[in-house]
């Protein structure tokens, strides 16, 4: 059996699975988003690759697929779009790359760069839930700054943490008040220990110790 063939059982099993009365015709959301990723496929598999130009072919789908450019993005380049302001009375102006719609420079009123890039830092809790913070993200920048040429990583930094609520916190908390970031994953593979507590101020998150915030728990 060829890999189209493989991938052809797949989805069928997939589709059953999904909606076991499909009848192959009618529409159905998930059914036809397997559909077309197996025509997508099909037409990897009628290109005749080698073995080496198909793990090529492959890599270059799924940068496309994650929005990853395939060369380096360029600091002095033509593709950032203005923005505007971050807010009315901002002085800080915002510039969007239009290669990766996620990469973004900030100039801020004494005309210094800054750069974020939204998909390159993910948070994960102890449940395995991942999602994107902006105090987060903006501490792993400091550990590993954006230089240029810029290339994104097809893998984020995953960094691991531990929501709480202050046993002593009088008032609708939510679901946390306070934030044990502890380590972050690299793209690579590396672990690189972070271990940096925060705890919910009047108006947003600020740092203390190690010892204050386990009292704190």
């Amino acid at each position: 059996m060829g890999a189209y063939e493989r991938a052809k059982r797949e989805i069928e099993l997939a589709c059953k699975r999904e909606n076991p009365d499909w009848d192959g015709k009618s529409f159905d959301y998930g059914c036809s988003c397997y559909q077309n990723a197996l025509d997508a496929f099909k037409v990897i598999c009628d290109a005749g690759h080698s073995g080496f130009s198909y793990g090529l072919t492959k890599n270059i789908l799924i940068k496309l697929l994650n929005d990853v450019p395939l060369s380096p993005i360029l600091e002095n380049d033509d593709n950032w779009a203005d923005v505007g302001f971050d807010d009315p009375g901002s002085k800080e102006r915002t510039f969007q790359n239009v290669r990766r719609t996620s990469l973004f420079k900030n100039i801020d009123e004494n005309g210094v760069v800054s750069y974020s890039d939204v998909d390159r830092v993910v948070a994960t809790d102890a449940q395995g839930h991942g999602w994107h913070n902006g105090m987060i993200s903006k501490i792993v920048n400091d550990m590993f700054p954006i230089t240029f040429p810029y290339m994104p990583a097809c893998e984020p930094y995953k960094v691991y943490m531990e929501e709480y609520l202050d046993k002593g916190y009088e008032g609708d908390g939510g679901d946390y008040n306070a934030i044990e970031i502890k380590y972050v994953k690299t793209p690579e593979g590396d672990k690189v220990d972070i271990n940096r507590y925060f705890v919910e101020g009047k108006e947003d998150m600020i740092e203390v110790s190690e010892e204050e915030f386990r009292s704190r728990r």
